[in-house]
């Protein structure tokens, strides 16, 4: 595998994987993996394919025309994954390609089942925003944990005015923890705004989120993004504390317990603010009269993300796997 110059990639969907329609999920991940393989030169095409059911035959048309190098099948959630099929049939057409699986927010019971259901048919899982693997896997091995590959050509850092304070953006509505957080900041009479504030709206019966490009000018143009981990007693990376770095807005995030992802992987105080109840409104109060302060912690932690977990080093990883 090493003695080519480049890789040829086929990356597949199935169904309605994340719940988003297919041109916009294409568009996402074009953004992510063609985008960010291009840019470092060892990638030559990567081509999308939807699988619709099983008796789609394109697939195998696809790896017979274009002869990948490696093929990547796109997984989500906790019910049984449904790409299960489309593993047996790669598993009798070829034994020679790799198979890759893309899991993302691998934390609970179900999501880890189904990712060692997957360990029987692949030969890595790559599991989106985590450091580490789950807990409790039988063949942490098989795992690659990476944060996204987030395309420099749009989620980086500019010279814009900071024109936000702080920004929350992500979903609220049945999320009892961050409710209940996010009233307790407005109860003290600190001012964080919202998808609400730009016209969209995260989750819920009417449901309308941005265009990638409107999302990522409001992270370059806010001085402070606040993060509340989705899952408390589980935290992961999930993508807004990447994507927020990428921009250079200063991640202060929320923890619920010690010893979190980001502790391990970002200095606390210079990188990112790491706040809990007993400090977030002191630290929180303190942006706007602190901008500076604010601002260089935020191109300090563009640079350790560019530095540590850029692009670059997510293909580097998936290389080296090879």
């Amino acid at each position: 595998m090493y003695k080519r110059c480049k890789l040829k990639i086929l990356f597949v969907f199935y169904g309605s994987w994340l719940g988003f329609d297919w041109e916009d999920r294409k568009n996402k991940w074009r953004q992510l993996l063609f985008d960010t393989a291009e840019d470092t030169g060892i990638i030559d095409y990567v081509v999308f394919i939807e699988q619709k059911n099983r008796e789609d035959i394109r697939l195998k048309a696809f790896i017979d025309y274009y002869k990948p190098d490696l093929i990547f099948i796109a997984e989500h959630g906790e019910e049984r994954p449904s790409s299960v099929f489309i593993l047996e049939e790669l598993r009798n057409w070829t034994d020679r390609i790799p198979v890759y699986a893309f899991r993302a927010d691998c934390t609970s019971q179900g999501d880890i089942e189904n990712a060692e259901r997957l360990t029987n048919y692949v030969s890595k899982i790559i599991t989106i925003d985590r450091l580490e693997s789950p807990k409790g896997v039988m063949n942490p091995d098989k795992y690659i944990n990476l944060p996204g590959p987030y395309s420099n050509r749009i989620f980086h850092c500019v010279n814009a005015e900071r024109e936000y304070d702080i920004v929350f953006w992500g979903e609220i509505r049945g999320r009892q923890e961050r409710e209940q957080l996010l009233q307790f900041i407005k109860d003290n009479r600190v001012t964080i705004l919202y998808p609400e504030n730009f016209g969209y709206q995260i989750g819920g019966d009417h449901a309308l989120r941005p265009p990638i490009d409107i999302y990522v000018s409001v992270l370059q143009r806010s001085l402070v993004s606040f993060n509340i981990p989705p899952h408390p007693t589980n935290p992961i990376f999930n993508g807004r504390i990447w994507e927020s770095l990428a921009c250079g807005a200063c991640l202060i995030n929320f923890d619920f317990i010690e010893d979190t992802p980001c502790s391990k992987a970002l200095d606390n105080g210079t990188e990112y603010i790491s706040v809990n109840r007993s400090n977030i409104i002191e630290v929180l109060s303190a942006v706007p009269d602190n901008r500076d302060y604010f601002s260089q912690i935020g191109k300090n932690g563009a640079a350790a993300y560019k530095k540590k977990y850029g692009p670059e080093r997510f293909w580097k990883r998936i290389m080296d796997s090879l």
